[in-house]
This record gives C-alpha cells, sequence and structure tokens, in this order.
C-alpha cells in the first residue's frame, strides 16, 4: 500500500500540474482506508432511540436501552475486535448469548469520530442484525444541541 501512494506522491509531485491540493485529494485517494480503532471507544447512540453501545479499550462492549443501564442491566455485552474495516461482536450475555451460534456476528464498519455505520457481513442474531445499515451517531449530552 505505501508503494503505491509513494508512486502516486511521485507521479502528482512530477507532473507540471501537480500542486498541493491536487496531491492532498490524491493521498486521500490512495491512503489506509482502514478505520481506527481509537474512533470506535466510547458511547454510540442508535439515532431515533435511546439505545447507547459503549465499547471500551479493553475490548469490551455492552449495548443497553440507556447509558444508565450499561453496567446494571446491559441487553447485551461482550467482546469486540476490529481488524481493517470488520468488526466481530462476540455477546456472551443478554441477547445473542445462546445458543452459541449466535454469539459472533459479523459487520464491516465505516468509522468515523462521529459516525459509525454498520453492514452485516454474517449474523445469525435476529436482534443484533437490525443494526444491518443503521449509522450511529455520538449522543448529544443532556441539555445540548
Amino acid at each position: 500500500m505505501r508503494s503505491l501512494l509513494l508512486l502516486t506522491v511521485l507521479a502528482v509531485g512530477c507532473s507540471s500540474t501537480g500542486s498541493p491540493a491536487d496531491l492532498a485529494v490524491k493521498d486521500l485517494a490512495v491512503g489506509d482506508l482502514s478505520p481506527d480503532p481509537a474512533n470506535l471507544l466510547g458511547l454510540w447512540q442508535e439515532p431515533g432511540s435511546g439505545y447507547i453501545w459503549r465499547f471500551t479499550d479493553d475490548g469490551k462492549q455492552a449495548l443497553g436501552a440507556t447509558s444508565a443501564t450499561l453496567d446494571s442491566d446491559p441487553l447485551t455485552a461482550g467482546t469486540w475486535l476490529l481488524r481493517g474495516d470488520t468488526l466481530l461482536l462476540d455477546n456472551t450475555v443478554g441477547l445473542c448469548a445462546a445458543p452459541p451460534a449466535n454469539q459472533v456476528g459479523t459487520y464491516q464498519v465505516t468509522l468515523s469520530a462521529d459516525l459509525l455505520r454498520f453492514t452485516r457481513v454474517a449474523d445469525s442474531c435476529p436482534e443484533r442484525s437490525t443494526i444491518d445499515g443503521e449509522s450511529w451517531t455520538r449522543p448529544v449530552p443532556d441539555g445540548g444541541m
């Protein structure tokens, strides 16, 4: 990937029409598009509902009806792993924890600091599969706009 990026930079940089703005656009077009796992950490909210999903840096995840229920009464909880743009969700508590075949769901994700979009790759859990095609956002603090 770096070789391709270097070739593109050299080709644009050596051309008589390559401006710094052109170079920046070319870098974005061929750069590594894998999501930054740090962007996944924290709280996410399903638009139109109060559901909150928390991803922590120790690889744990929990989904609650509200942020107040994430620790005391989560709808589901388990672990997560992000490999490139593929997110693996392994639920060991609550929804999708049984039968064992339902525990792991695999999703392709589009991820930025404030948007998380899911595309199902494989998931036999009907409750979790409802996130297919959804875009989750960062929750707005109480009183925020």
